[in-house]
């Protein structure tokens, strides 16, 4: 499972753009953008394992059939993490535990989608000021776009793949049927 920890937040990147109307009816989606630092890997086991590098972009989408006021929130990642000694992210699957640890300093990549349904009491921002690390997160994108305190989010699902050079290995993370449909590790 990941990120079930804290994250801190030093940066942001910018505002992708938004183009949608202030209704969002079935025109593009709003748009934001963030970078988080620090944000933490949490592995089978139940142990962070590493932090995260983020880029971060979210993509807000009126569900029209679920009636007003109801949006899919698509989140999508790109970075790099940094392993912290201990368990590794696999050592504790369900069909194969691999028991494994993982030294500190072991890097590689990640990328990962993560999807949320958002229900919302007032109209979206089609603009929403990502500035000032503002949209680092899926709460503070979604606080820039419906203001604080107006939506409620549902439970994520998610699919994360990560690479570490070197033979450190691969590992492939998902909610599907948690963690019985995690495979591999790094170590």
């Amino acid at each position: 499972m990941r990120k079930i920890g804290v994250v801190i937040v030093l940066g942001i990147s910018g505002v992708l753009g938004a183009t949608a109307s202030a209704s969002l009816g079935a025109g593009p989606p709003i748009k934001g953008a963030g970078t988080a630092y620090g944000a933490e890997d949490i592995g089978t086991c139940n142990n962070v394992w590493a932090e995260d590098t983020l880029n971060k972009t979210f993509a807000l989408f009126a569900n029209p059939t679920s009636g007003t006021g109801t949006y899919s929130l698509e989140v999508k990642e790109q970075g790099t993490f940094v392993s912290i000694a201990g368990s590794s992210p696999g050592a504790c699957e369900e069909v194969v535990p691999t028991g494994a640890t993982i030294p500190a300093g072991v890097t590689g990549k990640l990328t990962s989608q993560w999807d949320n349904t958002v229900t919302a009491r007032t109209q979206p921002n089609s603009k929403p000021d990502c500035s000032n690390d503002a949209c680092a997160t899926s709460g503070g994108f979604l606080d820039a776009v419906f203001g604080s305190g107006n939506w409620t989010k549902g439970e994520w699902s998610w699919n994360a793949h990560y690479t570490a050079p070197a033979g450190h290995g691969t590992w492939f993370d998902t909610n599907v049927n948690w963690p019985l449909n995690d495979h591999g590790d790094i170590n």
